[in-house]
């Protein structure tokens, strides 16, 4: 099993700046800059917190703000992937929820999805159960094509586990019946 700096570490945090740069060239990543610095004592998912608040603290506005440096960096930064995709999905997320409404919320549905093959959006989901009415979102997720995905509880994957296709994408981690 790999340490919590393997997956999360220096290495992770320069990538995701060099990513965010080459989306938001303007931006000064304070915070993003200060992790290095802070991360070697933490857990790995103090690690992605640490990193999801750093993205929000150096990429202000609004939900749409933040989706579309987020899409600029999937579309154009070769080392936008892997386990630099959690606390990324976990900013998305926050932002969609602390905004609220239902446009940034499946608009997040949509983008977490298009990282999902990345990396799992499965921490990035739960804070957006329960916020708004997530019965047509997570209903239809089960209508659509599966595709592999690599989860933070199988890394890296050893068989492709069972999963819930649909119109987000599809992913599951858990065990499901057959």
């Amino acid at each position: 099993m790999p340490f919590a700096d393997e997956l999360i570490g220096r290495h992770t945090v320069q990538n995701l700046i060099s990513a965010v740069q080459t989306a938001a060239p303007a931006a000064e990543l304070t915070a993003l800059r200060a992790a290095p610095a802070l991360i070697e004592p933490l857990s790995l998912r103090e690690r992605a917190d640490l990193l999801r608040d750093a993205l929000l603290a150096d990429l202000p506005g609004d939900y749409a703000a933040l989706a579309r440096t987020v899409r600029v960096a999937r579309d154009h930064a070769p080392q936008f992937t892997g386990w630099l995709i959690w606390p990324v999905t976990s900013a998305l997320a926050t932002r969609a929820v602390q905004e609220g409404g239902a446009a940034a919320f499946d608009d997040a549905m949509h983008l977490l999805a298009s990282l999902t093959g990345r990396l799992s959006s499965e921490f990035a989901i739960r804070p957006c159960c329960g916020t708004i009415s997530t019965a047509p979102s997570t209903s239809s997720w089960a209508a659509g094509p599966a595709r592999p995905t690599p989860t933070c509880a199988g890394w890296p994957p050893k068989a492709p586990a069972p999963t819930f296709p649909g119109r987000y994408g599809s992913r599951t981690s858990w065990p499901v019946p057959r």
